[in-house]
């Protein structure tokens, strides 16, 4: 897809489609389907609607009516540590994907209406700013409440695997670390821990206990679950889709950044190298998701442009409609 502008409509439409499916699965009030096979992260998808509300100001009025509904449901050490990834530069080149100003605007709109949530304080970074601190301003200053958000009755369905188990085990890292094993079988401390977002010493007290209660067990490095039968309680997760949905939508959010952003979205140059600095990272996502995307080693400047920006799309549309 060769006709940047082009490229550009289509990407924003498919990628806050993606958010709506996943809003929608969790109750909000919107105008497309729910999501049926992803099984939803709900703190990585707070902060990415949080990042892409410039783009959709009712992504701000899911993220606040959320948190003002259904705030017991929400990880607060999962969302600090997703704050933090998406306040962090993926690039020196690029500016920071979500300003450390949002986190206090979020604070002060939920204030207003009498909910106290502090996020702890996220560093401001003067090398890498975002230039559309400003939007983020407006957004939060023309806010209100829109009632799309109900109070969240009935979760028993696949693709709110996460919230679930949470209903059944509490609200803390021996759950998230339940869904990781139960999904991905086995895995070592440190791939667990970056997975789920929560310090190696956290996670590591949970699968010690697990050993030695015989819930797990550990062969080298690796933690693997000893019987099936903790698997056969939850046989309906079986044929979903499980991804790291924090580092998907942030790669995926940092695009839509570029997209709209100067000077990449009027230099044709720079949003082609910009894409390059990308590639192993939107290579990676691909690849969970068995979308082939170009080489960037063998292919030409002009040539691998259009054949990324193909790829993207067809990676947006097996998010949006996976064939399984």
């Amino acid at each position: 897809m060769a006709n940047k502008n082009e490229f550009a409509v289509i990407y924003q439409k498919k990628l806050l489609d993606m958010h709506w499916r996943q809003w929608r699965a969790l109750g909000v009030t919107y105008r497309i389907p729910a999501e049926t096979y992803w099984i939803l992260d709900l703190e990585a998808l707070f902060v990415s609607s949080l990042t892409m509300c410039i783009h959709d100001r009712q992504l701000l009025a899911a993220c606040i009516e959320w948190l003002a509904r259904n705030r017991e449901w929400i990880n607060l050490s999962r969302l600090k540590c997703i704050v933090k990834k998406f306040a962090t530069p993926i690039s020196d080149s690029f500016g920071t994907l979500l300003p450390a100003s949002v986190i206090k605007l979020l604070e002060n709109t939920l204030r207003q209406y009498g909910f106290n949530l502090t996020l702890g304080r996220v560093k401001s970074n003067k090398k890498h700013t975002n230039s559309n601190a400003a939007n983020y301003e407006e957004a939060f200053k023309k806010f209100q409440m829109e009632d799309i958000v109900p109070k969240l009755a009935f979760i028993r369905s696949a693709v709110l695997l996460q919230l679930s188990l949470r209903a059944s085990y509490g609200n803390h890292a021996r759950t998230e670390t339940f869904l990781y094993l139960l999904l991905k079988k086995q895995g070592d401390l440190p791939s667990i821990a970056r997975e789920i977002c929560y310090s190696e010493k956290t996670v590591h007290k949970v699968l010690e206990r697990w050993v030695t209660s015989g819930f797990v067990k550990q062969i080298h490095d690796e933690y693997l679950v000893t019987t099936p039968s903790w698997h056969d309680f939850w046989t309906y997760g079986e044929n979903q889709g499980y991804l790291n949905w924090a580092r998907t939508f942030r790669i995926l959010d940092q695009v839509q950044f570029l997209l709209s952003t100067d000077p990449w979205c009027t230099d044709s140059d720079a949003l082609a190298l910009a894409f390059r600095v990308l590639a192993k990272e939107v290579d990676r996502i691909a690849a969970a998701c068995n979308v082939r995307m170009p080489d960037v080693k063998i292919h030409p400047a002009e040539e691998y442009y259009s054949l990324f920006t193909s790829g993207l799309i067809e990676l947006l549309d097996h998010l949006l409609t996976p064939i399984t």
